[in-house]
Parts: structure tokens; sequence; C-alpha cells
């Protein structure tokens, strides 16, 4: 309490910025002089410190005291008083006065700026934009009298705030044309580096000795008064409606921790030791976790803990897990194999934070070398050169000098607030205490615990949408609650706890994806899809309970927003992206309101919508080759395909263009000489060279021509004249009629959503050819590379499709309106038709894959 303080003086020197040297000091005679204190010239700056010596007050700008008494010339200060209206009535502290005098018309509020500084820094010219001319002449005079008037040196100090004082010894006046002032200034020392040109201070003489006084508070004892009333228990008899959600199903604790991976039930066991909430640090940073404790002392800790691991692993590996036979059921087997897995467990679920992490993490530098790359990861053994060298040593002529050992070294000698340096110094030279040091390091670590948890308290309102930053994934739910916002989750992470805390089955495949097989045939009736490559778009395992509580951190960064946006068609956007959910895939439209873009054109309404559409870019040393021979389980005629379908996007011609990249390109042909290729004849989006001249309107068009013959001159051929370079995706089929010819087709949609989509090109032709052998006897098929005259094409692709069948223009116009369609030439058909399906894009991937039940293997592309 307020009343109850102590106060002792101290050496006010140990916080002076700049002195005199002792060399100095000693030619200095000393001398007592009594000054009069006045509060119309003079003042007081004041500083609160820990007895560490780390400033607490003031935070930045230098503070004047004004709670003080001047009686006859003298101050009258009360430390206890000022520290008490400051806020600090707990604990120990220590308060700094210094008294100076106001010169050369400067101050706190009017401040002279460093102009110029000499190349020894010892020399400074200084100017002021606050103060005017003739204040600083009248007071530089008064000044400078004072000095020669005075019995003893008078030096002066440029103060830059913040108790950063500088000694200045000797100045100089010298007026400019336009009544501008300059004042030079020599210093007692080189201006320290941490200031430079353009900073501010003010001129100060010291009128007496700074004074210093430790202030120790008792800390005040809280009285809990015994007729407390306590809350009553929860009324479960209350009716809740709309708020319950779906039981999970029941399961014993046998059921939902059996696994065949021990190091997996070790890992889920050490989490759910976890008593406390999952805060977010940053391990690799030691200062995020570390303050009280030693960095070597944990890191060694955990050196050893691996190493106990290790040496009970092997014995179990060579003592017991090799028994066999009658011994196995033996009371003294059993009592030594659960003796050593209970020392390995009990280990690692007793890991706090930092040792989960160094054990578990495989992305990091910091953590502990990992011999794989996938889960459960293996350690590396402690005698192991790859650990060697990660852990190091902090001995100068050992081999492995450096490492993390040396950092977390060269951490704790960097770090004032280890409790270590609290040992007094007669203590640290006795070797016989240093098991009181072993248990201060634990004392560190505990009060490290502690501390994390109280400075995570300020993350609370931190709304980083990251899942391991700003508010904690296991707070963000009850803080979106606090807000009376109502949360509804499922329990699918609930199912498997592996799946829902690892991120892994428990059988230790991190692809969370049930009911699939890698080979073939698939059992009739048995649910499984066949999956020959898992993709997933994260390089670590993801938890299922963390993808909820991400959804969480979204909702709660875009909480304002979404309050603010409520029941309009950008907070469901909004929501809907919060839960990961594209629009291409979920969109939401908003119906009445103003009219929609009319297009004159179309003579329809407009809207856009966007796509995710990705495909196989061609840029010159892209190509497709497939094989052509169809198995004979198709019944195809020849074997071959019948109908070959594919979309493509040419290049983009623009107006003002020279045109696409290769006048003719390549886009499919077989190893007989059949080709289909794009020639562009046009003249780009160049106009005439007169005046008046316009471009082309047909500056977009080309010709697609299908040699079935090769393209030697005089060849038959089909060709289409359309805008294929108009930056749409094109769709083009060509059917071969047996023993009568080719039809060549292309189609394409309007490129906008419109109110009543229709094809938008459609363009089609024939060429009659008997006894054609180059289709019926192909063996491979090539899509993009250049062939004679026809260089590579330039665009993209998607779909490449082989049906066995004639496809019907109703039927590929209907491919055309919607290209994941494959419907064959009649009714449930296409499972006997499409013999062949690369997507090349249109998913989430740019390889591709064809299969079908039907055959045992698969074509790669």
């Amino acid at each position: 309490m307020k009343e109850n303080y102590i106060i002792i003086p101290v050496d006010p020197q140990t916080f002076e910025y700049q002195e005199y040297s002792q060399e100095d000091q000693s030619l200095i005679s000393e001398q007592v002089i009594d000054t009069s204190f006045s509060q119309s010239t003079d003042y007081i700056e004041y500083y609160v410190y820990t007895p560490e010596q780390t400033q607490l007050f003031p935070e930045s700008n230098t503070v004047e005291l004004d709670n003080y008494s001047v009686r006859e010339g003298d101050v009258v200060l009360d430390p206890a008083e000022n520290l008490f209206d400051l806020g600090f009535v707990e604990g120990e502290y220590v308060i700094l006065y210094e008294f100076f005098r106001r010169r050369l018309g400067s101050s706190l509020t009017r401040q002279y700026f460093i102009n110029a500084i000499s190349s020894d820094r010892t020399e400074l010219e200084l100017r002021s934009n606050a103060i005017d001319s003739q204040t600083v002449l009248d007071s530089f005079r008064e000044f400078e009298e004072y000095r020669e008037a005075s019995e003893t040196f008078v030096d002066f100090y440029l103060n830059f705030g913040n108790n950063q004082t500088v000694i200045a010894n000797n100045m100089r006046l010298e007026a400019e044309e336009g009544d501008e002032v300059i004042v030079y200034i020599k210093l007692y020392e080189a201006l320290p580096a941490t200031f430079s040109l353009k900073d501010t201070l003010w001129v100060t003489e010291e009128i007496s000795t700074p004074q210093a006084y430790s202030v120790e508070f008792p800390l005040e004892e809280v009285v809990v008064d015994d007729d407390a009333e306590y809350l009553q228990g929860p009324n479960f008899n209350i009716d809740v409606v709309q708020q319950v959600g779906k039981a999970s199903d029941s399961f014993n604790y046998n059921q939902i921790t059996s696994t065949a991976l021990t190091s997996s039930l070790q890992q889920l066991q050490s989490l759910l030791e976890e008593k406390g909430i999952q805060i977010n640090v940053n391990y690799e940073r030691r200062n995020e976790f570390i303050k009280f404790s030693s960095a070597k002392s944990r890191l060694e800790n955990f050196y050893y803990k691996a190493s106990l691991i290790e040496q009970t692993q092997n014995t179990l590996s060579s003592s017991i897990y090799n028994i066999t036979g009658s011994t196995t059921g033996s009371t003294s087997f059993s009592s030594s194999k659960a003796s050593l897995e209970s020392i390995i467990d009990s280990t690692i679920e007793n890991f706090d934070g930092y040792e989960y992490w160094l054990y578990y993490n495989s992305s990091s530098q910091y953590s502990w070398p990992k011999s794989s790359s996938t889960l459960p990861y293996v350690l590396y053994p402690t005698g192991s050169t790859e650990v060697l060298q990660w852990y190091g040593s902090d001995v100068d002529d050992n081999l492995y000098y450096g490492g993390q050992i040396l950092s977390a070294s060269q951490y704790d000698q960097d770090n004032p607030e280890w409790l270590y340096r609290t040992i007094p110094e007669y203590l640290v030279e006795d070797l016989e205490n240093q098991q009181y040091e072993i248990f201060l390091d634990m004392i560190g670590q505990h009060f490290d615990n502690i501390w994390l948890y109280t400075k995570d308290v300020t993350n609370r309102f931190n709304a980083d949408n990251r899942l391991d930053y700003g508010i904690s994934k296991d707070l963000v739910a009850d803080a979106i609650r606090d807000f009376g916002i109502k949360l509804y989750s499922a329990n699918y992470d609930q199912n498997d706890l592996f799946e829902a805390f690892l991120g892994i089955r428990a059988d230790g495949d991190s692809f969370l994806v049930n009911n699939i097989t890698g080979s073939l045939p698939v059992p009739t009736g048995s649910g499984l899809e066949y999956v020959t490559s898992q993709i997933t778009a994260s390089d670590q395992p993801v938890p299922l309970n963390d993808v909820q509580k991400s959804i969480y951190k979204r909702i709660y960064h875009n909480l304002p927003y979404l309050l603010k946006t409520k029941g309009t068609l950008q907070g469901i956007r909004t929501l809907i992206s919060s839960f990961g959910i594209p629009d291409t895939i979920l969109e939401a439209k908003e119906y009445g309101g103003s009219v929609r873009p009319w297009n004159n054109t179309l003579n329809q309404y407009q809207e856009t919508d966007n796509l995710y559409n990705y495909a196989l870019n061609f840029t010159g040393l892209q190509s497709v080759d497939t094989g052509w021979e169809l198995h004979p389980s198709w019944s195809a005629v020849d074997n071959r395909p019948s109908t070959v379908i594919f979309r493509v996007q040419p290049e983009v011609v623009y107006t003002g263009s020279t045109g696409p990249t290769n006048a003719i390109q390549k886009l499919f042909s077989l190893d007989t000489g059949a080709t289909l290729e794009l020639e562009y004849t046009g003249s780009a989006g160049v106009s005439g060279s007169y005046s008046g001249s316009v471009v082309n309107p047909e500056y977009q068009f080309a010709q697609l021509n299908l040699y079935p013959e090769g393209t030697g001159a005089g060849q038959p051929s089909a060709s289409v004249y359309l805008p294929f370079f108009n930056g749409d995706w094109w769709n083009i089929m060509i059917n071969y009629v047996t023993q009568s010819g080719y039809i060549l087709r292309a189609q394409n949609r309007y490129f906008e959503d419109t109110a009543t989509p229709d094809i938008s090109y459609n363009g089609v032709d024939s060429v009659q050819l008997t006894g054609s052998s180059t289709w019926i006897s192909a063996s491979s098929a090539n899509f993009g590379s250049p062939l004679g005259t026809a260089l590579f094409f330039s665009g993209a692709m998607q779909e490449v499709r082989y049906y066995t069948s004639q496809i019907q223009e109703s039927v590929f116009s209907d491919y055309t309106m919607n290209p994941e369609s494959y419907a064959g030439s009649g009714l449930n058909l296409s499972p006997d038709e499409l013999a062949f399906r690369a997507t090349l894009g249109g998913e989430l991937y740019t390889g591709s894959q064809s299969v079908h039940p039907k055959i045992s293997g698969s074509w790669q592309v």
C-alpha cells in the first residue's frame, strides 16, 4: 500500500547517458555550489526503472515533473507519491530525478535541429524553426554573460529527450543574411552514432546533482469474504430448440486408439495429455517462448529424452520384440515389456510444446533431423552425423562446433531475463551449487509456460486468418460466440482421433480419402473407386480438426464485414468464401433491383460467371501422344476409333497484332500421315495504309483443314472457316465413316453465360474417300507437334476423346454446351463407346490418364 513503502537513496550515476571520463574528473576540482531552483526557468525530468535498470516510464518522450514543491529555493520531492500517481503501487522501482535550467530559448516544446555535423562529430550546427531569431540572440547573450561571470566553468547539455543528454563545452553564434541565426556547439566527446541530421534537441544546464531513490511497495493482502454467494449448476431441463447437434457414434477406448503404429498412438496421447489450449508459438524464434529459462538447458534436456527413448526402443527391439514362443505369455516378459514401453510413453506424453515440436516437426531446420519424409517421421539416431551436426557444440575446438547448442548458448548470454542472472557470484563459483542452477532452470521453464499464456491474452482480438497466427485456434469459436454469433459444427472430425488430431489415418496413411483402391478390376458392389494418383494441396498432413477451426478463423477475420453486409449478396459471397468454396462451385445470385445489361447484338440479358478452367498449354515444347489401336474387347471396327473429339483454345489475335505465332499449326495427326491443321490466311488486325481504312472484320478467322491422306499437293481435304483465334474454346470432331470418307465439325458457344445459351459458331465439311487406309492402319496419334509445313500448336487443349462409334451432331452440340458430358450415340451407350478420355485439365491437375472398367490396365498420356 502507499502508506507502507520503503525509500532508499541509490547512486544516480548508473543512469547517466554520458559523463566525464575518470581522467578528466581527476583534473576537475570539486566545489559545492548552492543553487536556487526557480519554477519559471527550471524544471525537473523524472524516469522510472526496474531494479535491473529497465526503463518503465516514460515510454518515449520526456515528461516534466509537476508534483513537487519549492521551499526557499530548495525542491521537496515525494518519490512514493510520484510513483503512485503513475500507477506503480506494488513491487520495487527506482525513480530518477534530474534538475535542469532551460537555455538558449529552447524547451521541451521549442527545439533546435541538427543542420550539420563535422567530420569528427564533435562540432554541430544548430538551427531552429520554432524559436525566433531575436529570442535566440537574447538568450545566447544572456547565457554567454552568465558563463563569463561565473567563477567556475559552466558546461551545458544537448538534451535529446528520454534521459539522453550529451555534454557540450562551448558555443558560438553566427547571424546570416535575412536575420537567420546559427548556433555552433563544441561537444566534449564525439556525437553518438544514434543521432544524425534533422534530430531535434533543446539546450539545458544541469543546476543540481541528479537524485535517485529505490521505492518498495509491499504486496497488498487480498481478503476473501466467507459470505460469498456461489453460482448454481447448469439446468439440464431447459428445452433447446434448433441447436441440438447430431450425436456421434459410441466407441470404447480401444476402438478410438486402435492402431498398428505405436509412434502415432504416442503422438496422439501426447496431445491428449495437454491440459490447456494450444496457443500459437513460433518455436523457430526462441524469444517467443524462452524468457526466464535457459535455451541451452532445454535443448540438452530434450537431447537426453531423445537418447532415453532411443536406448529404450533399442532394448525393446533387441531383447523383447524378437522373443517368440511360450515365453511371451509369462508374467516376467509382460512386466519387462510394459515397463520399457511405459518409459517411452510417459516421456513422450509429458513433452512440453517445444519438445513436442522438436520431436514431431519435419519442415523446419531447427527441429530434430528426420530420416523419413512421410508420416510417421523417423528421428535420426543421437549419434548420427546428421544429429551431431544439427546439435553441434559450444566448445571452440570441437569438431562439431556450432549448431543449435551454440546458438542456444549465445541466446542465454544475451537474455537479460534469464533467472540464472539472479544467482550471486559466490554461489556460481561454488561447484557444489550446480544442482541449484538446474533447479532454477526448471523454475524458469515453469515461469516461461505461464508467461506464454499470459502474453497470449493480447492475441484475443488479433483476427489473423492464418491458423497458426493471431488468436488461438482453440479460442476462436468462443470468441465468435461472444459476439452473439451461433456456430454449428459437423462431427466429421469425431470419426477418427488420428484423422482429427494428426491428419493421418490409423494405418499411417496421410491421404484421408476412404473407399478407394489402386488395383483393377474393381470388385462389383464394393463401393470402391479406382484411384492411382493421390493428389493433395498440402505438403503437410492437415488434421480434420484444424480444417474446421480454419473456417472459424476466416469467419472471425471477416466478422466485421459479415455483420456489416448481413443479408446482402456481398455478405453471402464472403461467408461462402470463408468456408473455402469458390464461386465457381457455389455461386450466389441476386434477383430484383436494377436491370441487367442488355446485349444489342445477341438481344439477350447477360451476366458473367467466374470459371476455373485448367488446361494443358502448348508453347512449342508440349505435345500429347497416345496409342491408336483399341483393345479387341471394345469390338470396334478395325480396332480403331470411329470418332475423335477434343477442345482447343488457340492463341488470341488482337487488333493491331501481326497474326498468330505460326501461320500453319498442326492440331492432330496419325503416324500414317493423316493431319488436321489450323491455317491463318488473314491480314491480322492491321488496317490498310490509306486514310479511312478499317480492320478486316474477319481478322480472327482461320481455316481448319483435314488431310486424311497427308498434306501433299492435290490431296483431298475437308475445310471449315471460323474465327478460331478469338480466344474462345472450340470443340472439334472428326468422324471416320467406313469406306465412305470423313466428316469434320467445329463448334463453340457464347463466351458469356446468357439467359438462353446456345451454339455460337457451327461449321461442318466432309471429304468423300473410298478405300482410305491411313485411319485404320495407324498405330499412334499426336496432338500439337510440328509436322511438315505445319508448325507447333500455340494455345491450350482439353478433353481428348476416342469413341468406337459415330457420334451424331446433336450429341456433339450437347458436348459443346457442357464439355463435362460424355454421352454416346444412344441411351446409356457411352460406357461401351467412350474408349479413351484424357481431360488434360478441367480438373485440379494437368497430367491425364484414361481408364475404363472394361479394360485391365490403362493408357498413359
